[in-house]
């Protein structure tokens, strides 16, 4: 990752100072190896239920803050997927959370399918309320890291799906493969070139299920796709465990309404000890001048969250004004600068491709 650092004088302020997060592709190739089991799950049962979460503002409401379990509260919810060449789609009783197909575009000289790569979902285990989704385009160098790091980040516990569609094991490093094994996978270090794979679990504590399709053996290298998965399983809602000991404390209820509406944040939303990005530094210098910084993201907000902590570490960084501005509508963005006490601009002005 890349920091770019560009000035903008204005009348009434100096200067600001513009932090923006850019990729870096690096050739580093991951490993492939094949794998001839397949599996099959089949639907059990169905649950009418609505799963809603609109932010620190919504209808969202946890245990922790409300001390009793509804008698009403559904027991289980049905997840159904669907993995195919052509995208990914995944239903909680029945109402579309996560929806990525054809998302073909041009690319250079060629095409590429910007829909394939691993999808990340991870729902509450308490309620099924989604708190973060996304892909990973794992056919492009060095994004096995960020791959990585969302998964240490996300907390114990939670309900994680991972769905790899086509050429998603491209760059996938030995060390993603060992960690998604660490979680239970039996099938993630013999994953090939255009396998379909559909992955859920506790975190760092049960498989709920694993699914599989692989191109026979003789036909793999001219395969360009491979049989859908289509899925549906049942998945219990968990009444215990996982709420903080610092739930309770009347200064965190922010935060702590945050970490149980949001996820991806790692020690931020730690049980044990979680960390601060706010830091009381004296300064080393005289200051001169204040200069406020505006930190500009579409998406990646536990990056931005790390990058508050560091200027606030550094001398005078506790004292400097900082605004976060976003590339489109984003609840999460708000939220968290309600969290950070820091302001957020949304900025939506779509552009149509190739435009």
């Amino acid at each position: 990752m890349t920091l770019k650092t560009f000035h903008v004088f204005g009348a009434n302020i100096a200067l600001f100072v513009f932090i923006i997060y850019a990729e870096v592709n690096q050739a580093v190739f991951g490993r492939s190896t094949q794998l001839i089991t397949n599996n099959n799950i089949n639907i059990l049962q169905d649950q009418n239920r609505s799963l809603e979460g609109d932010g620190l503002n919504g209808k969202f409401q946890n245990n922790f803050l409300s001390n009793a379990v509804s008698q009403e509260q559904p027991k289980t919810f049905v997840l159904e997927a669907a993995i195919s060449s052509a995208g990914v789609t995944v239903k909680t009783d029945n109402k579309e959370i996560y929806h990525m197909v054809n998302k073909t575009i041009p690319w250079g000289s060629t095409t590429a399918r910007v829909h394939a790569g691993v999808h990340l979902i991870v729902l509450h285990q308490k309620s099924g309320l989604v708190l973060r989704r996304g892909n990973f385009l794992t056919w492009q160098p060095e994004v096995h890291k960020q791959l990585l790091q969302a998964l240490m980040d996300i907390k114990r516990g939670r309900l994680l799906i991972l769905l790899g569609s086509p050429e998603f094991t491209q760059f996938l490093s030995e060390e993603v493969l060992e960690y998604i094994e660490s979680l239970g996978s039996n099938y993630v270090k013999g994953l090939t070139l255009h396998d379909q794979w559909c992955f859920i679990g506790w975190k760092g504590e049960k498989v709920l299920y694993e699914v599989l399709t692989t191109a026979k053996v003789q036909n793999r290298l001219n395969a360009r796709d491979v049989s859908p998965i289509r899925m549906h399983c049942v998945v219990p809602i968990l009444k215990d465990g996982h709420e903080c000991p610092w739930y309770s404390d009347e200064n965190m209820r922010i935060r702590a309404k945050f970490c149980e509406t949001y996820d991806g944040y790692g020690d931020f939303c730690s049980c044990d000890n979680p960390w601060s990005p706010n830091f009381q530094i004296n300064s080393v210098y005289a200051e001169t001048d204040i200069i406020p910084l505006a930190i500009v993201t579409s998406r990646r907000l536990p990056h931005v969250l790390r990058q508050v902590g560091q200027i606030r570490r550094s001398p005078g960084g506790s004292d400097t004004p900082i605004t976060i501005f976003v590339d489109g509508y984003n609840a999460e963005a708000r939220d968290l600068g309600q969290v950070l006490g820091i302001p957020v601009v949304e900025h939506d002005y779509p552009i149509l491709i190739g435009k």
